[in-house]
């Protein structure tokens, strides 16, 4: 799909995990480390509204295909929201926004439909046209 390319196309990086020594008490303790990653500030409200819109349609259009196409797996909308979230930083305001929204949409298409029909398939083809609208919003405004 073009247009989750145009927003969403961001590599996605392992967090590396953290090793814990098998003595604990034999090393000696260190302050954490701070992390070289600077958290960004909070998303500007010009593109925090469109951003929380489009977080909110991808948490719906993940309910629908988990509903109607449980087969796909991972849910290619759950997919797309990690990768947002990612390259939106590590502001953690941020995260919890765009995550709210997201689960925001999942909730309310979960109270709704509770089997796939032919609403809930014309739900989804109209959330997948509101996203790509949104995304190509977001791209012609503030870049890709």
């Amino acid at each position: 799909m073009r247009w989750a390319l145009a927003v969403l196309l961001v590599a996605a990086t392992a967090l590396p995990g953290s090793a814990q020594p098998a003595n604990p008490a034999a090393t000696p303790r260190r302050p954490p480390a701070q992390t070289p990653e600077t958290p960004r500030a909070a998303l500007p409200a010009e593109y925090e509204k469109p951003m929380l819109e489009l977080s909110e349609t991808l948490g719906s259009l993940a309910f629908l295909t988990a509903l109607c196409r449980p087969e796909e797996r991972p849910n290619p909308w759950q997919k797309r929201m990690e990768t947002l979230v990612t390259s939106e930083g590590a502001a953690q305001a941020n995260r919890e926004r765009l995550m709210g929204a997201y689960n925001t949409g999942f909730a309310a298409f979960s109270t709704t439909y509770r089997q796939c029909t032919e609403a809930a398939w014309a739900a989804r083809a109209m959330l997948v046209r509101d996203a790509g609208r949104l995304a190509r919003t977001l791209e012609q405004r503030f870049g890709g």
